[in-house]
């Protein structure tokens, strides 16, 4: 057992590829050393999971009740789950559809830092800035702080305690949005919506617990496009986006071209492509190349 452990929850839908994704960047530059990952899974992707993923040192598969709600943030409300998770120093709660870089196997995270990635929830104009001022005003009308953090994406490390905290914190805000802020329907993105409301909760929780001095933005969840990786990029997100260089639903639609890669590509959108394309083996060679 490592000091550190990366959390995920797998669907059973096209999120049990992804999830190979994770893994396999896992695995490409030994991050399995410092850091176990714990999948929680639907019980419906169990069989496809363990068949795959079966006696992995530092991976473990935890089948969730088939009556439980699943989710990404209800994992950390079972009392069980918790006496496993808090028996670590650091969690990394991200989703399956994520790419570990190689300055992610050197990353030793700081105790009293929280580590966010960047959000597309609000980021569209003046619709985003009406967002995050309703965020605000609903942040003081529950009596919480605002620091004035935005554009926070899904991806968090910090301190397993700081970590259960923070994602006790959404869940709640998340259930109180979703039964008293959309009295005149869903909404659609990018406005204000309930597909969203689990981003604006946990942009609301990082608002009361992070004071200015402790919240680092940014290194989680780099763009996937042409954009150059850089020591500062611990991971990368990817995104149905027809503007970025991997898009996961066209690659999932065989429309990505399959470029056989011999080694490390410099911009991220070649990076996802290379590893979704590649297996453990290929991606273990490239980085023996890379790292000698």
């Amino acid at each position: 057992m490592n000091k550190n452990v990366i959390t995920v929850y797998i669907n059973n839908n096209q999120s049990i590829e992804e999830f190979s994704w994770l893994y396999k960047t896992w695995c490409m530059w030994d991050i399995s050393k410092t850091w176990d990952i714990i999948a929680f899974t639907d019980p419906g992707a169990i069989e496809a999971i363990t068949k795959s993923y079966s006696n992995i040192d530092c991976l473990k598969i935890i089948e969730l009740e088939a009556t439980q709600s699943c989710s990404s943030i209800t994992i950390f409300e079972s009392e069980e789950n918790a006496k496993l998770l808090l028996g670590y120093d650091f969690i990394y709660k991200t989703s399956c559809d994520t790419f570990l870089t190689k300055e992610f196997s050197a990353f030793k995270p700081w105790k009293d830092k929280i580590y966010v990635g960047i959000g597309l929830h609000a980021n569209q104009g003046a619709v985003g800035g009406l967002i995050r001022e309703k965020e605000e005003l609903l942040n003081k009308a529950l009596e919480l702080k605002w620091h004035g953090h935005t554009h926070i994406g899904g991806g968090l490390i910090g301190h397993s305690s700081i970590v259960f905290k923070i994602t006790k914190l959404q869940y709640t805000i998340n259930n109180w949005l979703l039964k008293f802020s959309f009295t005149e329907g869903d909404g659609v993105f990018p406005n204000w919506n309930t597909d969203s409301a689990i981003d604006y909760a946990f942009e609301m929780a990082i608002n009361h617990v992070a004071s200015p001095l402790s919240l680092h933005i940014g290194s989680l969840d780099t763009w996937c496009s042409s954009n150059e990786l850089t020591s500062l990029d611990l991971s990368i997100k990817t995104w149905p986006n027809n503007e970025i260089l991997f898009n996961k639903e066209k690659w999932f639609a065989g429309e990505l071209p399959n470029i056989g890669f011999s080694k490390l590509p410099k911009t991220a959108g070649e990076y996802c492509l290379m590893v979704a394309d590649s297996n453990v083996d290929q991606l273990v060679n490239i980085a023996t190349r890379e790292l000698n």
